[in-house]
């Protein structure tokens, strides 16, 4: 099991708590923004809701494809 001393872990955290606390997510123009992890095969995709709430979609292996709607951009886990 991960724990703290595990560098996947802290790089991991690292990067959630710079993501979760920049003001970017407030910027009105932001509709999107995507998580990759290459490791687990997984893509998170952050998108602005109409209530201006971020809702959460992750991709795993089981979908066959992951689209980022803000570039018109459809691709496969496998690709990355």
């Amino acid at each position: 099991m991960a724990g703290v001393s595990d560098p996947h872990v802290t790089i991991a955290g690292n990067l959630f708590a710079l993501v979760r606390n920049h003001d970017y997510q407030e910027r009105e123009s932001l509709r999107e923004y995507v998580l990759i992890n290459t490791k687990r095969q997984r893509v998170e995709c952050f998108r602005r809701n109409k209530q201006g709430l971020w809702v959460l979609q992750s991709y795993t292996p089981k979908q066959v494809s992951f689209r980022l709607d803000s570039v018109g951009f459809e691709g496969t886990l496998a690709a990355l």
